[in-house]
């Protein structure tokens, strides 16, 4: 049995994800999944037990109907891969363990149906949590953050703290465009839980949301939230906004709005910094381990991939320097 062929699969009873393709894969990823270029394989929204079918593994591959993430594995024998081709070349999306509670939720689709502005703004909100405790914390709650608590509690976890990538409104609630936004001062209100967040983002989530700085924590980079027994490493990344952070953990960069899988966040809102951002892209760049992004949009056709697969093929990686990234981003200045 050659294990590490992991496909990530969001939203039971449907499957979403991307992998690296291998000559030896590619046999049988043509016949389940639309093949996109000699680089990629995408893999469409497909009936678990059929693919499962299809594949010849068994249906335990992919997340139950609590939304837990289980690895998949194919045999050599049907896949025609080698162990060494396996190795050199791995198709994942992620590798998430059997412990950890993992669900990405897209606005208007898994969450705030029917409300136009989280349709319009394809915000993704994560839940991460310990299967074994229960415990939870929710990634930049808005729009309906009922819809996420409901979610919570319908896969039998309980909320236990907020991680917040930055301040703006789409993101934590608030004012914007005209529109009021319910968000984080309405989880609260509901939910007393710590708030956490990067301390130069502090001020900013305080002004935007309403939030009393006391029922927020700050951060420093490389600080790490225990959620149960799941470390998430929280990364400074200012660019976007002076505090905007990433979270790391178990194969996965939950990035926010600081890399995309195309493009970056922007740079002229207040408080952002287009050599900021640079920095910042260049330090998620050399990150170990090739975890999978999760954007704060959907701004791709695919909802993740792999941070190598991103490097290569996101154009904000082509600046080989600085210099280059200024004479890219910033010829009006």
């Amino acid at each position: 049995m050659v294990t590490g062929h992991s496909t990530v699969v969001e939203n039971h009873p449907y499957v979403h994800g991307t992998a690296q393709n291998t000559p030896g894969l590619r046999k049988v990823m043509q016949t389940t999944f639309a093949y996109s270029s000699a680089k990629k394989v995408m893999c469409p929204w497909f009936p678990v037990a059929v693919l499962c079918r299809m594949l010849k593994v068994p249906s335990a591959g992919f997340y139950d109907g609590r939304g837990v993430p289980v690895r998949l594995e194919y045999q050599t024998d049907i896949v025609g891969a080698s162990e060494d081709e396996v190795s050199a070349d791995r198709p994942r999306v992620g590798r998430m363990s059997e412990r950890l509670y993992f669900r990405q939720l897209l606005s208007g689709r898994d969450f705030a149906v029917g409300d136009p502005v989280a349709t319009q703004m394809v915000n993704f909100a994560y839940l991460i949590g310990d299967r074994e405790t229960q415990d939870a914390v929710v990634v930049d709650p808005a729009y309906a953050v009922d819809d996420l608590l409901d979610t919570l509690a319908d896969d039998d976890m309980r909320l236990a703290g907020v991680l917040v990538t930055h301040h703006h409104p789409d993101h934590v609630g608030g004012e914007m465009m005209g529109f009021s936004l319910p968000g984080l001062a309405d989880l609260l209100a509901r939910e007393q839980v710590p708030v956490h967040v990067n301390h130069a983002e502090v001020d900013w989530v305080q002004r935007t949301t309403g939030v009393p700085a006391t029922d927020l924590v700050g951060h420093d980079h490389n600080d790490v939230v225990e959620v149960g027994a799941i470390p998430v490493r929280l990364l400074h990344t200012p660019g976007h906004t002076p505090g905007s952070q990433c979270f790391l953990l178990d194969g996965a960069l939950v990035a926010g709005d600081t890399l995309f899988l195309e493009g970056c966040g922007r740079t002229d809102f207040p408080g952002g910094d287009s050599d900021a951002m640079y920095q910042s892209l260049r330090a998620l760049a050399g990150l170990p381990g090739d975890p999978v992004v999760y954007p704060g949009h959907q701004y791709s056709t695919a909802p993740a991939a792999a941070l190598s697969s991103v490097r290569e093929n996101n154009f904000v990686y082509r600046p080989r320097s600085l210099e280059e990234w200024r004479a890219m981003f910033d010829r009006g200045r």
